[in-house]
């Protein structure tokens, strides 16, 4: 195997149950980001879930997940964070910080249930806010992450939904 400067990544991509597309292309997402890596002569391992994501950390050094349905559970999040704190980084995207939903009482819509990856992320699905327009502010506009987004744009996407005051994009120092 080839080194490179950057290590290897994980890619986990798809939707629950297994094998479904829960509404998402996960091909078109996962065909894209090993695209990117490979740009970046980044090798990557895939997955539909998180069910063997402890064998494959170690040799990783970047986890990107790209979801619909799938989340770790306890025993795959204490694996998760383990090769965080020893230098790993997790790119969640998509449904990362969603998980299981269960029905609520006299409702149609479901709820989805904290789980531990919710606490590992520091952040939880909630639900998907009604269709508005919301300006995002970039700062700061000099780093690798933000560089050439302009110092504030304006995005009316299912992603951005719902949002009632100006959002922040402020990339890692």
């Amino acid at each position: 195997m080839t080194e490179t400067k950057y290590g290897r990544a994980h890619l986990i991509a798809g939707g629950f149950p297994p094998g479904s597309m829960a509404g998402h292309d996960h091909d078109y997402a996962r065909l894209r980001l090993l695209g990117l890596l490979t740009e970046r002569d980044v090798p990557a391992s895939v997955a539909n879930d998180f069910a063997d994501v402890e064998k494959r950390l170690p040799v990783s050094r970047l986890l990107i997940s790209y979801v619909a349905g799938p989340y770790p559970d306890a025993a795959q999040c204490r694996a998760i964070e383990r090769w965080l704190e020893a230098g790993g980084h997790w790119l969640g995207l998509r449904g990362t910080s969603g998980g299981r939903a269960e029905r609520v009482e006299g409702a149609r819509q479901r709820r989805t249930v904290k789980t531990e990856h919710h606490a590992l992320l520091g952040s939880r699905f909630l639900t998907h806010p009604p269709i508005c327009k919301i300006r995002v502010d970039v700062s700061p506009a000099d780093h690798p992450l933000t560089r050439g987004l302009g110092a504030s744009f304006v995005r009316c996407r299912s992603a951005n939904r719902g949002a009632r005051k100006p959002a922040r994009i402020t990339a890692p120092p």
